[in-house]
């Protein structure tokens, strides 16, 4: 017997737009997570949701635990397939990296520790697809969104492996990842912005602590209470490529 919860979403009220938590069992899955707290909670919840918009149907695939050379990875990546325009046979069709996953339980690293790890594994991943973009255009450039999930929190995130051009152009970032919440000069047009909660620590030896706290704060948002802002970050991100330079 089918389960009640799959697929029926609650009628939309009048309150808000209809997301992700008018839908039933990733409701359950999100409400799971203030009474339990292990990682693969966390990943259940988060994958709900992911997979609710990026869908096989529109060519999407979510990839777990990407290796790279240096041995550290995400716990996952979602790709967009882009079939070969002459319908050749493999492996002339491409999956386009587009996210990279990291997946956190609420008593696991912090914050801080978590995106250290994430931007420690992109080096080399963003390396090869920067590499690849400057032989098919139609390749990522040394560029990628980054999602950091932690209990219940949730942080996009914008990686350059460029830091460079970061630093000089005043941008702030930890370790080339730049929160989306950061009120950047150079915003893209309707890109989502918001102010939420938590600190992540400005990358940079030049700014005083207190200053490189104040900079990066409001990082993260609530998997229910914001889910209607969630759904507009992550339907960004699946409609628009990173930029190939600063933000």
């Amino acid at each position: 017997m089918t389960s009640s919860y799959v697929n029926q979403p609650i009628a939309p009220t009048t309150q808000k737009p209809y997301d992700y938590t008018d839908n039933h069992l990733i409701k359950k899955t999100i409400d799971r997570l203030d009474s339990v707290h292990k990682e693969y909670d966390v990943s259940r919840a988060a994958l709900s949701i992911f997979r609710h918009y990026f869908t096989l149907e529109e060519n999407w695939t979510i990839v777990p635990e990407v290796r790279v050379e240096e041995g550290k990875r995400p716990d996952y990546l979602i790709e967009q397939f882009s079939p070969d325009p002459n319908n050749h046979m493999l492996p002339k069709d491409l999956f386009k990296p587009k996210i990279a996953i990291e997946l956190k339980s609420a008593k696991g690293d912090s914050f801080m520790q978590a995106l250290d790890q994430l931007t420690s594994s992109m080096v080399t991943l963003v390396d090869d697809l920067g590499n690849e973009g400057l032989e098919d255009e139609d390749k990522a450039g040394f560029a990628i969104f980054l999602i950091l999930v932690k209990g219940r929190l949730i942080g996009f995130f914008e990686y350059h492996n460029d830091r460079n051009n970061l630093y000089e152009d005043s941008y702030q970032h930890h370790k080339g990842a730049v929160p989306f919440n950061m009120p950047q000069q150079k915003l893209p047009p309707r890109r989502p912005h918001y102010r939420g909660t938590g600190l992540v620590t400005y990358d940079d030896e030049y700014a005083a602590p207190n200053e490189r706290l104040a900079n990066m704060a409001g990082a993260f948002l609530d998997l229910e209470k914001d889910a209607v802002r969630i759904q507009e970050v992550l339907f960004w991100m699946k409609n628009n490529d990173p930029l190939s330079g600063p933000v």
